[in-house]
């Protein structure tokens, strides 16, 4: 019976863990990728329950709520802070409701693309 020679057994477990997110920071990708599944459910920012007057299914409802006048940085963005349950009450008066969604916290590489589209200018793109 061969086995594999060390070096590549050690190659492989190095390689575990480094993915690089390829996804696009994009407006258009986050909203259909990430918003409209997690945020705009039927209980909580949709067609059918306006939480907060925000129907987030359509996007540019979804645009309008997540873009802040001149911020460029996610740790000034009050919408990362949400998601990334930062926020202080004062600072984002509905991250009293804690970290969003409620149901379940959006996964660390989703918030991380939504910073990212944030750092990028907040596009519309």
């Amino acid at each position: 019976m061969r086995y594999a020679p060390t070096w590549i057994l050690l190659l492989a477990v190095a390689g575990c863990g480094t993915e690089t997110d390829d996804r696009p920071a994009t407006f258009s990708y986050i909203h259909q990728a990430i918003v409209v599944p997690s945020c705009a459910t039927a209980a909580c920012h949709s067609s059918q329950n306006h939480i907060a007057d925000k129907d987030l299914q359509d996007r540019e409802v979804a645009y309008r709520t997540f873009v802040q006048s001149g911020i460029t940085d996610r740790s000034q963005s009050a919408i990362y802070q949400t998601i990334g349950g930062e926020a202080a009450p004062d600072f984002n008066p509905y991250a009293a409701a804690g970290r969003m969604p409620l149901d379940s916290p959006l996964p660390e590489a989703d918030i991380l693309l939504i910073g990212e589209w944030i750092d990028l200018g907040q596009e519309d793109n």
